[in-house]
């Protein structure tokens, strides 16, 4: 491998260069002497030749000696495989996929290179990102521009980027996408198939790995929301390949026996998109979209989402939260039982106290209600009914006898006699303003009758006829014509005179001058 390696190389062959580079260091250092440490710094630009890959070699004469073999620390060591690195893969051009990424605040973006059989750690400066047109997303496709060198002080390979380019979607994103389009054409995601949660549930399974964090957290809820629930774990494993299997599996058998349960809990911990990838399964959501009791998924963070996620009936954003929404809480039952308790107590109360008062009311409607009660009020009312009619009468007949007197002593001092004298006199006067009144209207209306018959008959046609003057109609139509210009020559005219008509031809039409 002398010279330098320009070319693009794909993921699942830098592994076997980096052996070999690694390799033929080593061995480069196992031929070198004692001397060539001792009298040089040791670094690997001082251990490598003109050549990229090419080591200055001490070859052992017949006259040394004995042949120590040289030992190098780690951090030499390591020193001296970055530079075999950095010097070989000076700018390289890698394929795969993103996982992992996490924009710093220092604003350095980290992230992971992959594809099915390998991994490369990645890391782009914000010196080198800012001028970036795009920023990698997990599970897309990314090719990435950087030279490959070592982190000495975990002792990892990684590159460092200097241009990104999109190469399309990741392998399990469009997996993912397509299993997703074909479910939700098939309508199980729809709103309607949601089931709602018991408000009580007394028995849970639940579908997890017994030994994540994820159960304890679920464990830790349930105990201290409602510690009446039993709770059963059903143990799986939550990643990798054979976890799709043993998740079909055990979502079967909890479906055997699902009338023992309320609810199902599928729940696992946070991670990667490929560690989260046996719940994409197709069949896995299709097995608990059919599930017999509701389903609640909680399958990593709250930015996670998966195929089981979309298909149950209630998704959570942790597996915390997912216990929150199963299990009621004791604290807010135990204050609602005290604020029923409460609001009973002063129901019934306040039921007995209307009781009483009704009774008491209907006791004294009994005793007000007996015969000699009734005789009695009775009685009272009819001596106080004949004092009030005594009182009335007598109060009457002196209203009467009063009226009586005042009428008899106005007729006495009123005599009719003089009052009908004036009245006649009163009416005389008034028969006479009356009469001049209507003369003087009538002879006004005679004088402006007059004047008006003499207009009308001073513009009257008949007397403009008198005068000489004809009215020219057509003789067919009647049409009376005004002018000359609106007769159409020859025409037959009918001239009204004075005294009768006239039958005339008119042979043409001129105006007058």
């Amino acid at each position: 491998m002398e010279g330098n390696l320009n070319c693009q190389i794909r993921l699942t062959q830098s592994r076997k260069i980096v052996c070999l580079l690694v390799f033929r260091a080593v061995g480069n250092i196992a031929c070198m002497t004692p001397h060539y440490f001792t009298s040089k710094q040791l670094t690997p630009r001082s251990l490598c030749g003109h050549s990229a890959l090419g080591f200055s070699r001490t070859i052992m004469t017949p006259t040394s000696t004995i042949a120590t073999r040289p030992t190098l620390s780690v951090s030499q060591l390591a020193a001296l495989i970055r530079g075999v690195l950095e010097d070989s893969f000076t700018s390289v051009w890698v394929e795969g996929e993103v996982n992992g990424f996490k924009p710093m605040p220092s604003g350095h973006w980290y992230f992971t290179l992959k594809d099915q059989d390998a991994t490369l750690k990645v890391a782009m400066f914000k010196g080198r990102n800012l001028y970036s047109k795009i920023a990698p997303v997990n599970g897309e496709m990314l090719r990435v521009r950087g030279r490959v060198t070592l982190y000495d002080a975990r002792g990892e390979l990684q590159m460092v980027a200097e241009q990104v380019e999109a190469a399309g979607s990741g392998q399990l994103q469009r997996v993912f996408e397509e299993a997703k389009a074909r479910l939700q054409a098939e309508g199980l995601f729809d709103a309607e198939r949601k089931r709602a949660l018991p408000a009580f549930p007394r028995r849970v399974a639940v579908l997890t790995s017994p030994q994540g964090a994820a159960i304890s957290d679920v464990l830790a809820v349930f105990a201290r929301r409602y510690p009446l629930m039993h709770v059963e774990i059903w143990p799986s494993l939550v990643q990798g390949d054979e976890a799709i299997i043993q998740l079909r599996q055990r979502v079967a058998e909890i479906a055997s026996v699902s009338g023992r349960y309320d609810v199902l809990l599928v729940t696992r911990g946070g991670g990667s998109a490929q560690d989260l990838a046996c719940f994409n399964d197709e069949m896995l959501a299709r097995q608990l979209a059919g599930f017999p009791i509701p389903v609640v998924a909680a399958v990593g963070h709250e930015i996670d989402f998966s195929l089981i996620d979309f298909v149950a009936d209630v998704r959570a954003a942790t597996p915390s939260a997912a216990a929150e929404l199963i299990a009621p809480d004791r604290q807010r039952l135990q204050a609602q039982l005290a604020q029923s308790e409460g609001r009973i107590r002063r129901i019934v109360q306040g039921r007995l106290e209307q009781h009483q008062f009704r009774l008491e009311q209907r006791y004294r409607l009994l005793q007000a209600c007996s015969p000699a009660a009734i005789i009695s009020r009775n009685n009272a009312r009819l001596a106080h009914a004949k004092l009030l009619l005594q009182r009335a009468l007598q109060g009457r007949f002196a209203q009467l006898l009063q009226r009586l007197k005042n009428d008899a002593a106005r007729l006495n001092s009123a005599d009719p006699g003089p009052v009908l004298q004036r009245n006649r006199q009163r009416l005389t006067s008034v028969r006479v303003a009356l009469e001049k009144a209507v003369n003087l209207i009538l002879n006004d209306a005679r004088r402006t009758l007059m004047q008006t018959d003499s207009q009308l008959r001073a513009l009257s046609p008949e007397r403009t006829l008198e005068r000489g003057y004809a009215i020219v109609q057509d003789a067919a139509s009647g049409q009376i014509y005004s002018r000359a210009a609106q007769i159409s020559a020859p025409a037959a005219l009918q001239l009204r005179m004075a005294d009768g008509f006239i039958e005339a031809q008119a042979s043409s039409a001129k105006r007058a001058l």
